[in-house]
């Protein structure tokens, strides 16, 4: 008898394109490439489901794609449809939610940011998603995530689920796009190695430590240019700072491989996508000293207390006056990248399946 094994796609719906549906993605697309012996030898069938409206059309050859009637509330979608609809059957969540009455089920959680730093979320999401995840974490068969250093966080603030936490990991393999043009420096008014790049892809958020960050820049004489959705306020600019914005992955990438340096304050991150980012793009790190980004980066990079302007401030004159220290930077990064790898995310969803679910 044919097992079926689905797959939560709500996110290819979702407009924000953030670190969580590029994992999603990603996830699918690598798992797509290393199943096909799955499907022929064990009588498997891998759907994803996805709601009757618009979404990101993706090319898979091992996975189907099914279209499920679509509730105008993703939460009915999510809670109601999505689990009458694979009724016993394994069920895949990449995305950070997942239906909390089925229990034969894996739900990736990429953080616990809703409970350590409430303040940078509405009232209403903030609710939602608190009460979720604890019901996910105490009624799934399975939690994933992107760290140790999350899992930990899961365990500790979430609740224990039933089984031991499945870490995966995040990547920057996909990250390979044509660069600009030398003349989209030119039109920013900046130069190659001329500024120390930043991006900030949540508004406003407190845990992305932006106050330390103007308050640090704005005593440095240097460029500094920075990405994203954070809103800073003219009376909070420093005259050195170039605020960009939303860029697109290719300016994204341009940016990057031209910087000096790549910045990062953040008091806390489930991971940090752009720390692979710009080690892939070859541009050296000067980030925060919190556990998670010591898990993932290791040596390659260089430390600062983020409650410590002055800390910031003196690493990052220490680089700008050390460029023999940036290239080692450069090399050491690059060392790290084959361990943060899509495929060998693929490979660990497999191994679960094959081993406790088929």
């Amino acid at each position: 008898m044919m097992q079926k094994i689905y797959i939560n796609g709500y996110f290819l719906t979702e407009q924000v394109k953030g670190g969580v549906n590029r994992f999603a993605l990603q996830m699918t697309i690598a798992f797509d490439k290393i199943i096909k012996s799955m499907v022929q030898d064990s009588q498997t069938e891998f759907i994803l489901l996805v709601p009757k409206i618009n979404f990101l059309e993706v090319s898979l050859k091992n996975i189907k794609i099914h279209e499920i009637t679509y509730f105008q509330n993703k939460y009915l979608w999510e809670q109601i449809l999505l689990p009458l609809y694979t009724g016993k059957s394994f069920l895949i969540n990449f995305a950070n939610f997942a239906p909390i009455i089925k229990k034969n089920q894996l739900c990736v959680i990429h953080d616990a940011l809703i409970f350590r730093y409430p303040e940078s979320y509405s009232w209403k999401f903030r609710l939602i998603t608190q009460f979720f995840h604890k019901q996910l974490v105490m009624r799934s068969e399975y939690i994933g995530t992107v760290s140790n250093f999350s899992a930990r966080e899961i365990n500790a603030v979430i609740g224990k689920p039933k089984n031991p936490v499945v870490v995966f990991g995040n990547s920057a393999d996909n990250f390979t796009y044509t660069s600009e043009s030398s003349e989209y420096l030119q039109m920013i008014g900046i130069v190659r190695e001329g500024y120390i790049l930043s991006i900030f892809s949540q508004k406003n958020s407190s845990y992305k430590n932006i106050r330390a960050y103007l308050d640090a820049i704005a005593k440095v004489n240097y460029t500094f240019v920075c990405v994203g959705s954070v809103e800073i306020e003219k009376e909070s600019m420093p005259d050195n700072l170039i605020q960009l914005g939303v860029v697109s992955d290719a300016q994204l990438h341009t940016l990057y491989q031209n910087a000096y340096a790549t910045l990062v304050p953040s008091l806390y991150e489930g991971f940090g996508i752009p720390l692979l980012e710009a080690i892939s793009s070859g541009s050296p790190l000067i980030i925060s000293d919190i556990p998670v980004f010591r898990e993932i980066i290791k040596e390659a990079a260089i430390y600062f207390d983020p409650h410590n302007s002055d800390d910031i401030i003196a690493k990052i004159e220490y680089l700008l006056k050390n460029s023999e220290l940036r290239e080692s930077l450069i090399v050491n990064g690059r060392k790290i990248l084959p361990l943060y790898s899509w495929s060998v995310y693929a490979e660990q969803l497999k191994e679960l399946i094959e081993d406790h679910i088929l």
